[in-house]
C-alpha cells in the first residue's frame, strides 16, 4: 500500500515541478535551442544521481530508513522553498518591473533544486522496489520529464498573452505547487502506518450513490465557474468606473 502513495508521490514531483521549470524557464529571454539543451543537461545529471544514489544503496543500509523518517521534512522544505521563490519572483517584479529575468532569478533556480531534491529522496523510497532498481525505470523517470519541461516551456510563450504580468503566473503556480507539498507532508507521517494495514476491496452496492456524487461534482464545478464570472465582471465594472472618472477629470 505504502508502495503505491510513494509512487503517487514520485509521478506528482515529476509532473508538478517539471511544468514548474518549463515555466519558470520561460521568465528568461533563452532560446528553443538553449532550453532544450539546459532541460537535457539537467535531466543527465539526475540520471548519473540515481545510479549513483543505487550505488549508495548497496552499501548504507541506513539511508532507506532515514530517508522514511525524514521525507515529510524533505517535502515541507520543497514547499517552503517553492513558497520563498514565488515571493522572491513578485518582489523582485514589483521592484523593477521587468518581465523578463536572468537564469540565475529564485524561479528557475528553486524549481530546479526542488525537482531534484523531490526525485532522489522518493527514489530511495522506491528504491526496495524491483521494478525502480532497473535501469529501464530511470529512464521512465527522465523522459516525462524532459518532455514535459520542452511542452510548457513552448507553452510559456503562449501564457505572457495572458492579462496578468508573467512573473505573478508564475509566482502563483508556484505558490499552489508549495501548498500542496506542504499538505502532502502534514499526511505523509500517516503513510508508513498503511503498509501495516490490510483493505479489503472497495464494493458500491448502488449506482445511485455514484449518481448523486457526479451531479455534486458538476454543482461545485458549476459554482466555480459563476463566481469566477462573476469576479470577472465586478472587475471590469471597476476598470469602467475608474476609466470614465478619468475621463472626467480629464475633460474637466
Amino acid at each position: 500500500m505504502s508502495e503505491i502513495i510513494w509512487e503517487f508521490l514520485i509521478i506528482s514531483v515529476i509532473t508538478l515541478l517539471a511544468i514548474n521549470i518549463g515555466l519558470a524557464m520561460g521568465l528568461s529571454r533563452i532560446e528553443k535551442k538553449k532550453a532544450l539543451v539546459i532541460s537535457i543537461t539537467y535531466c543527465l545529471f539526475i540520471f548519473l544521481s540515481l545510479i549513483l544514489t543505487c550505488i549508495i544503496l548497496q552499501y548504507v543500509n541506513l539511508l532507506y530508513p532515514l530517508m522514511s523518517n525524514y521525507i515529510s521534512i524533505i517535502m515541507a522544505l520543497i514547499g517552503f522553498l517553492l513558497i520563498i521563490g514565488a515571493i522572491l519572483t513578485i518582489s523582485g517584479w514589483k521592484k523593477n518591473k521587468k518581465e523578463y529575468t536572468n537564469l540565475k532569478s529564485p524561479a528557475i533556480v528553486f524549481s530546479f533544486v526542488c525537482c531534484f531534491l523531490g526525485i532522489i529522496s522518493n527514489f530511495i523510497l522506491l528504491s526496495k522496489s524491483t521494478i525502480f532498481s532497473s535501469f529501464e525505470a530511470k529512464l521512465y523517470i527522465l523522459g516525462p520529464l524532459l518532455i514535459v519541461i520542452i511542452i510548457f516551456f513552448l507553452f510559456s510563450k503562449f501564457l505572457r498573452k495572458a492579462e496578468s504580468p508573467y512573473p505573478l503566473v508564475i509566482a502563483n503556480y508556484m505558490t499552489l505547487n508549495g501548498l500542496f507539498f506542504i499538505i502532502a507532508a502534514i499526511f505523509i507521517p500517516n503513510i508508513n502506518s498503511l503498509s501495516n494495514v490490510q483493505t479489503n476491496p472497495l464494493v458500491i452496492k448502488s449506482t445511485s450513490s455514484l449518481f448523486f456524487l457526479f451531479i455534486a461534482g458538476i454543482g461545485i464545478l458549476l459554482l466555480g465557474v459563476f463566481l469566477h464570472n462573476r469576479s470577472m465582471q465586478d472587475k471590469h465594472e471597476k476598470y469602467n468606473i475608474a476609466d470614465s472618472e478619468d475621463t472626467i477629470k480629464e475633460n474637466q
